[in-house]
């Protein structure tokens, strides 16, 4: 290299000048995996793999620096070298627009269920161009009251007494003298002496008192109800051509559910617009709350529409439903399972016998220590089914609960219901309360008292005289202070039917005749005179009579259901009940709560069909 200066300071290569070389820093337009067809460049972040690899393009959602939701449009590689799977993620491609759709749940927790409205014999469910929507519903109330109360209470008092006597005496002496010459000697021949005393007191006091009293209660109600829905059956596909198209009920249930809000995000390409991926975020701002879940029904389990396999006759005989094609001889079918009904009917009324030895078991000796720990974990276990807290109050002695009032704390509930086409209703509905209340009191007394005492002797009037005088004065004042909490539940009554009128319940070729015959009090016949014959219930299960019995129904298999108690399903009613239902249905009171109760199934009876 020659220097055009004036010095003329010419440099010379050496043999080891530097070279130009291809960098081998990961520095491209890809990811440092890939290599450059192009540039026939090697890395060291290059390898042989074992086949083609496969690359897609992935939304991502990250927060900026701002704590700003922004949407990155990335590239993922997949390879196999070795016999082992490799996946190169994160490379960035691009940013995309970030655009917020709504929000949506997520992680369920299952807290309680129905399973589907009241069920109807949708062969009755037919001549209505808009269908029978809401033709039956269930509803579920419970409520909970919390009444928290603090008292104070302050009493002073001052006493005054005075107590005095006044007393006299007096004594007499007889002597013997004995003097021959004048003058001798004398004796004492008698002696006698009189004491005389008046006493009286006198006493004056003075009370003040004062008492405070405060109390901070809330009711909260949950209502849950489950309608009717359906759609009319295809004309091309009609089950039962003697009815006609009939209204076809869905076969759902309702589960309640307490779950966490996400956010939902639409990611998108910022030049066109297109629509890459749906990304979910958890709301931070946004506790965990209650939804509704609905789930399809198991039609071998139940089928809303029919009651017992069947969806009434034609001229060959009865039409049995798709599902239930051997009813036409007796078995349980759909919600006809008179043997399951009263086995849980059993279970339940043991579980009400036990529960009353319980309270009669707890003894009311004074000395006996036992009973109030027996007490103090039956209180415990009650507060745990209403989901309240179940620690002691402040000041108050923990105790254990024991295994068997945990176990007396769940309560099921049956109820029974019995109609006819004549108008006849009969029903028979429980209703469960429980309240725990929690008193804690303190108090503190405090007492003077001075006084003092004087004598005085004295003679006159050839008596001799006393007077005593005492007097006192005290004072005190004592403080009590009392904080309580009551907690109680209620359970459900009877619940709601449907709204179909009686004479609905049966086979439309039925219905003209008994609207003529109901009012001339005459029982009508039945489906050209087929009856089911009447048939003895059969005995129960050895193994059943010997079952724990069980407190709730399986949760739907789909479902998750957590450690922490989750109400059993809710009873359902089948329509027909009409007014004879409203009429019977009980209002909650405000300290109640609620304790769901699995369907009581065989019940649901059509009547004239002879079902046991």
């Amino acid at each position: 290299m020659r220097d055009e200066g004036l010095r003329g300071n010419n440099l010379g290569f050496s043999a080891k000048r530097p070279r130009i070389l291809l960098s081998t820093a990961p520095v491209s337009t890809d990811t440092a995996e890939v290599r450059s067809a192009l540039a026939d460049v090697r890395t060291p972040f290059h390898d042989t793999i074992a086949g083609a690899p496969g690359a897609t393009e992935y939304a991502d959602l990250q927060f900026d620096a701002k704590g700003e939701a922004v949407g990155v449009l990335k590239r993922c590689y997949g390879f196999v070298r070795n016999g082992r799977w490799h996946l190169v993620t994160g490379y960035k491609v691009g940013d995309l627009i970030t655009e917020w759709v709504g929000q949506a749940q997520f992680d369920p927790q299952l807290m309680g269920y129905v399973e589907g409205a009241p069920p109807v014999p949708s062969e009755n469910l037919t001549d209505k161009p808009d269908g029978y929507p809401a033709a039956s519903s269930v509803e579920f109330t419970e409520a909970d009251q919390v009444v928290q109360s603090l008292s104070a209470s302050k009493t002073e008092s001052v006493r005054t007494a005075f107590n005095f006597a006044l007393g006299g005496e007096t004594e007499a002496d007889t002597l013997t003298i004995t003097a021959p010459a004048g003058f001798g000697t004398a004796s004492p021949l008698a002696k006698g002496q009189l004491k005389l005393a008046g006493t009286g007191s006198l006493e004056f006091s003075n009370t003040w008192s004062e008492d405070t009293k405060v109390s901070q209660g809330r009711n909260t109600a949950h209502k849950t109800k489950l309608a009717l829905t359906g759609y009319t059956e295809d004309p091309a596909k009609v089950l039962n051509s003697s009815v006609g198209r009939r209204y076809v009920p869905a076969n759902t249930g309702m589960a309640l559910v307490q779950s966490q809000t996400a956010d939902v995000f639409a990611l998108r390409l910022a030049h066109t617009g297109a629509l890459v991926a749906y990304r979910m975020l958890p709301n931070p701002d946004i506790p965990r709350d209650w939804n509704v879940i609905h789930f399809p029904i198991n039609p071998r389990y139940t089928k809303q529409g029919t009651l017992d396999g069947a969806v009434g006759f034609d001229d060959r005989g009865k039409v049995t439903d798709p599902d239930y094609p051997t009813a036409t001889r007796y078995g349980e079918y759909s919600y006809f399972k008179p043997r399951d009904a009263y086995a849980l009917k059993r279970r339940i009324t043991r579980d009400q016998q036990r529960l009353h030895a319980f309270y009669e078991s707890v003894s009311t000796e004074a000395g006996h220590h036992t009973g109030n720990d027996q007490v103090q974990a039956q209180a415990k276990a009650v507060l745990r089914t209403m989901g309240m807290s179940a620690e002691p109050q402040e000041g108050a002695k923990g105790t254990t609960g024991s295994a068997a009032a945990t176990g007396f704390s769940h309560r099921d509930l049956v109820n029974t219901y019995v109609w006819t086409a004549q108008g006849g209703f009969f029903a028979e509905t429980t209703e469960a309360t429980d309240a725990v209340s929690e008193t804690t009191s303190g108090s503190y007394d405090f007492t003077s008292m001075f006084g003092g005492s004087m004598d005085l002797s004295f003679g006159a009037l050839g008596l001799g005289w006393s007077v005593h005088l005492d007097a006192s004065r005290s004072s005190g004042f004592s403080v009590t202070r009392a904080k309580g909490t009551r907690r109680g539940q209620a359970g459900p009554g009877a619940g709601q039917g449907g709204r179909l009128p009686l004479p609905d319940l049966l086979p439309r070729r039925d219905q003209r005749q008994l609207r003529r015959l109901l009012p001339q009090g005459r029982r009508p016949a039945l489906a050209g005179g087929q009856r089911r014959p009447r048939r003895r219930r059969p005995a129960p299960d050895p193994a059943e009579l010997g079952q724990t019995p069980v407190l709730a129904d399986p949760a739907p298999g789909h479902l998750r259901q957590p450690g922490a108690r989750a109400r059993p399903a809710a009873r359902r009613t089948a329509p027909g009940e009409g007014d004879a239902s409203r009429e019977h249905r009980q209002q909650l009171r405000a300290d109640q709560a609620p304790r769901a109760v699995r369907p009581h199934r065989g019940h649901h009876r059509r009547p004239g069909h002879g079902h046991p």
